[in-house]
């Protein structure tokens, strides 16, 4: 953090530490009249040199009322280049606490070290007054300079302590608490609403909200927070709250630092079932699939509650019926849900569509924009890999090919634009293996299902296929071919071919398994080719690695006899590496 703040920080936390838990014993409120700031907190307007602030109404600070007499009447003047609580002759004010409370000590601040003032109880002694009384009356006796008033009171109810946010959960419900929050604990704030009202910190031990808990400098999220808090701890339906007191809740002694050189705080990543113990907690949870307007993810159901009203300026929109997404939100348990309330916190998408190849993916009726996506996607590098998106991607690292004409059997594929268009099949050659999830912000989600070009069509959703066979692309032996599978086998953002036997790309070809001669099919002639390089060895490599039809690595009556049985339609699948399951191989 800055150096200004860190220093603040640490002188106000040593002072904390040394007067160790005497403060828990009061409560101080401070009426500062020398501050503009202050002045404009408590309702004042601002004097200057010829014109005075008349002090018409009470003011009422951490729970103590200050209420002017009414003649004459209190001013807060300008003079000699200082704000001032102004009291001349004859002049009062009261000070009174909540019944049951007693003021201890009240000590003032002023241009003089003297004051002109009688009390109705207790003993004055220069800027001290001392004794015990839940109602005081201060009159002048002659003009009095007064910066400011610090009133002390001992409160009617037993007040806890507590030190970090995890010992809050060990409190009874509806109990006054002073929370200490030490430094080492790392206490940020995570997210604050707009109007201040609701604000969600974290240590190291816990998390909590604060509603309607007024501070000297709003919340923000990052902030650093440590020092006291007064207020009343609730723990209904498992959500921790530090609620305002009118009388009691104080934070006089609370540091806000910022900004601070720590990292921004971010989303802690859970999984359901530890959404019980995460309440009052920024938190991601991943792959929960929308079903009946509810997030699902197993057993477990939860509540979208758009509470801070995320929109499109926050990259949010309500996630469709049938979506799968990540969440970043905040876990606020209610009576009747398990809540997620979605936040836009850092720059941080609130949302991301999951399109994962291992489970089917549901597009959306209408296209979603300046949203996020999860992509989970395997790339082999150097190997023709089919692809098909949802969305638009240009950053990629590799060669893409399209598809252009198909011929008797035979696809032509040419080079594609640096773009993948959304629902658009392709081949992609990758220069490095893409084996990693890939997150992508401010990109539009599209509808629609994915395209069919040139016989090649791209795959979202397999389940609909059962029973259905296709042809897809496959390696064996570092070889690219084609090969018959069913339909179910072909992974989500895969592509499928539909009568075609051959793919040409650029001058390769790529044939179906067992057309060893590519002439478009699979037939006696491809058995001859094999017959022949097991005759002459010398041919040996003279067709790749297409003659070993069972890859094996070797090439002999096993690969005729693999061949014969594709010929007669009992095996259409040997030893090869599918790009449309990682287990077949």
């Amino acid at each position: 953090m800055h150096k200004q703040y860190f220093q603040r920080l640490i002188l106000i936390i040593a002072a904390i530490a040394c007067t160790g838990f005497a403060w828990a014993d009061s409560v101080t409120a401070t009426f500062d009249f020398s501050s503009t700031q202050k002045l404009t907190q408590m309702g004042l307007a601002i004097p200057t040199s010829s014109v005075k602030t008349n002090i018409t109404s009470p003011i009422t600070i951490d729970g103590v009322t200050f209420t002017p007499s009414a003649n004459p009447i209190p001013q807060v003047t300008y003079y000699q280049n200082a704000y001032n609580l102004y009291l001349f002759s004859n002049t009062a004010f009261t000070l009174s606490v909540p019944s049951g409370s007693e003021i201890t000590n009240v000590t003032f601040t002023g241009k003089y070290e003297t004051l002109n003032l009688k009390a109705s109880a207790g003993n004055v002694d220069g800027l001290t007054w001392t004794g015990n009384a839940s109602s005081l009356k201060f009159t002048a006796t002659g003009s009095n300079t007064i910066y400011t008033v610090k009133v002390t009171y001992t409160a009617s109810t037993p007040i806890e302590t507590a030190t970090g946010l995890g010992a809050l959960r060990q409190l009874t419900d509806g109990s006054m608490v002073r929370l200490y929050l030490p430094d080492g604990n790392n206490c940020r704030v995570t997210y604050a609403s707009e109007d201040g009202a609701e604000v969600y910190l974290r240590d190291n031990s816990g998390a909590v909200m604060l509603e309607n808990i007024d501070t000297n400098r709003p919340f923000a999220p990052n902030q650093h927070i440590a020092g006291w808090i007064t207020g009343k701890f609730s723990l209904k339906n498992g959500m921790p709250k530090l609620v305002a007191d009118g009388s009691l809740t104080n934070t006089a002694q609370l540091v806000i630092a910022d900004p601070v050189t720590e990292t921004n705080v971010s989303a802690t990543t859970i999984t359901p079932p530890a959404y019980a113990r995460s309440a009052a907690n920024l938190v991601r949870l991943m792959n929960l699939t929308i079903k009946d307007g509810k997030a699902v993810y197993g057993n477990h159901k939860f509540t979208i509650n758009n509470l801070y009203g995320m929109g499109k300026g926050e990259k949010y929109q309500a996630p469709y019926e049938g979506a799968t997404v990540d969440l970043v939100c905040l876990a606020v348990p209610t009576a009747t849900d398990n809540t997620l309330v979605p936040v836009y916190v850092n720059n941080v998408n609130p949302i991301f569509y999951v399109v994962n190849e291992d489970a089917p993916f549901v597009a959306p009726e209408t296209n979603i924009t300046n949203t996020g996506v999860r992509l989970t996607r395997n790339l082999t590098a150097g190997e023709w890999n089919t692809i098909v998106l949802p969305f638009d991607l240009d950053r990629f690292n590799g060669t893409l090919m399209q598809p252009a004409k198909l011929t008797d059997g035979k696809l032509t594929m040419t080079q594609a634009s640096r773009l993948i268009e959304h629902n658009k099949p392709y081949l992609f050659k990758p220069v490095a293996n893409g084996d990693n999830t890939t997150l992508f912000t401010d990109v539009t989600l599209y509808a629609g299902d994915p395209a069919t070009v040139q016989g090649m069509t791209g795959m979202y959703n397999n389940t609909f296929m059962d029973g259905i066979t296709v042809t897809a692309l496959a390696y064996a032996n570092g070889t690219p071919m084609l090969v018959e599978v069913p339909a179910s086998q072909v992974k989500t953002t895969h592509a499928f071919f539909t009568g075609v036997a051959s793919l040409n790309i650029n001058g390769e070809g790529i044939a179906l398994l067992g057309d060893v001669n590519l002439d478009g099919s699979t037939d006696v002639s491809d058995v001859n080719c094999i017959i022949n390089v097991i005759m002459n060895p010398s041919k040996a490599g003279s067709l790749g690695t297409r003659d070993d039809v069972n890859g094996d690595g070797t090439v002999d009556v096993s690969d005729v006899n693999a061949l014969i049985n594709i010929i007669m339609g009992n095996s259409r699948n040997t030893s090869v590496t599918l790009h449309v399951k990682p287990n077949n191989k």
